[in-house]
């Protein structure tokens, strides 16, 4: 097994114990199964088990006590649960691409001429952008500038709790492996034919082009 196929494994794991504990309400102090048990329940090796309760310790979800056992701390809520260490490259894409184009549909809707001049600016600033970080930063940029055009507060939150994901660390260093110049070239064309769907009206134009552009950038993450 890979390094990111076993960590990615890791984090589905972590995050079905978690909710495991949270289905069944676990009191503090309650015991859980053995790591023999626990890695037949969920069908893995006894080292990805490991690697998936280390990051609930980390989380301080549960406790580890060398000789006695694992044990809960507290139930994981949205705010304890770190969600970069428990989202694949994959899962995000596909939370991606179900909102995104909903997104880009209501920015062509309803982007008013101060939203679509801060799109310009946003991609102004892509287009500048030649290396990984500065690219990666301006990307960020682009795309919530587009989701605080759509008019939707709602939609907008839910954005920015994707972008939290993006700039996690980790999805910066992933980002770094793929962000060729000819990776950076192809979005930028992407990021073109969406603006110029904005700024024109053109819902099919606009859902088509961040269709392609989340698939190709999906593709890219996981291959």
């Amino acid at each position: 097994m890979d390094h990111l196929h076993k960590r990615k494994s890791a984090n589905n794991v972590a995050l079905a114990i978690s909710q495991d504990l949270q289905r069944s309400l676990a009191d503090r102090g309650q015991q859980l199964p053995p790591e023999r048990i626990l890695a037949e329940q969920h069908q893995i090796s006894r080292g990805t088990l490991r690697a998936a309760l280390s990051i609930l310790e980390n989380q301080a979800v549960i406790i580890r006590k060398p000789g006695n056992g694992t044990f809960v701390n507290q139930l994981p809520n949205h705010k304890q649960m770190d969600f970069a260490d428990i989202t694949s490259p994959g899962q995000l894409m596909d939370v991606r691409a179900i909102f995104e184009p909903a997104i880009v549909e209501m920015a062509v809707k309803n982007a008013t001429h101060r939203d679509i001049k801060r799109i310009s600016e946003a991609f102004s600033q892509l287009q500048a952008s030649r290396e990984p970080k500065s690219f990666s930063y301006a990307d960020e940029a682009f795309h919530l500038c587009i989701a605080k055009a759509c008019g939707n507060p709602l939609l907008l939150w839910i954005y920015e709790q994707i972008n939290e994901i993006r700039q996690h660390e980790m999805w910066r260093n992933s980002r770094k492996k793929v962000l060729s110049e000819t990776a950076i070239t192809t979005y930028n064309q992407h990021h073109e034919t969406i603006f110029t769907a904005i700024t024109e009206r053109n819902i099919p134009d606009a859902r088509q082009a961040i269709l392609l552009h989340l698939q190709t950038a999906s593709d890219d993450l996981v291959r």
